[in-house]
């Protein structure tokens, strides 16, 4: 039997006793470059202000931030317009950070929110490859650095990387 309200929910496994248990996946993190264009009118403070925010949103998703650049004042290709403003300059920022994908949400929700921020875009970028494989020349010396790795990780309590 099973119960309608929306605020419970059985797992199959606890429905029915041959059913199997739902699978656990964990989310991926992804690389992503994520830039904004602010109003050139915003002073340092407000920049500063959308940034924190936009890390904090990662942070709190446990994301990793790994690059926070600011491009300056910069001409636009072409005039935004915002209700009742013309804008021919903006502030140009990136933000890239590892995070999961649904951490994008409440960051789209949060820019589109915002009044300083007149456009943003989040970019998937490729996974980069481990150190070891651009540090191992030849492959015996990527062995080798593997092996030291293993024996590094196995002495600080982890099981493998």
């Amino acid at each position: 039997r099973r119960c309608r309200s929306p605020h419970f929910h059985l797992t199959p496994s606890a429905q029915h006793p041959e059913a199997r248990p739902l699978p656990r996946t964990r989310a991926a993190m992804v690389l992503y470059d994520f830039l904004m264009i602010v109003k050139a009118s915003a002073p340092k403070q407000h920049v500063a202000d959308i940034l924190r925010r936009t890390g904090a949103r990662v942070l709190d998703a446990h994301g990793v931030i790994t690059d926070i650049t600011s491009f300056g004042t910069r001409p636009l290709a072409y005039e935004f317009t915002t209700p009742g403003e013309k804008h021919y300059e903006a502030q140009m920022l990136q933000m890239t950070f590892n995070c999961k994908p649904q951490v994008l949400e409440d960051l789209k929700h949060d820019m589109h929110v915002d009044e300083r921020v007149m456009r943003f875009v989040a970019i998937k970028k490729r996974a980069l490859k481990s150190l070891i494989s651009y540090k191992a020349r030849d492959p015996a010396q990527k062995n080798g650095a593997q092996a030291k790795l293993r024996e590094t990780l196995a002495a600080t309590g982890y099981a493998s990387f």
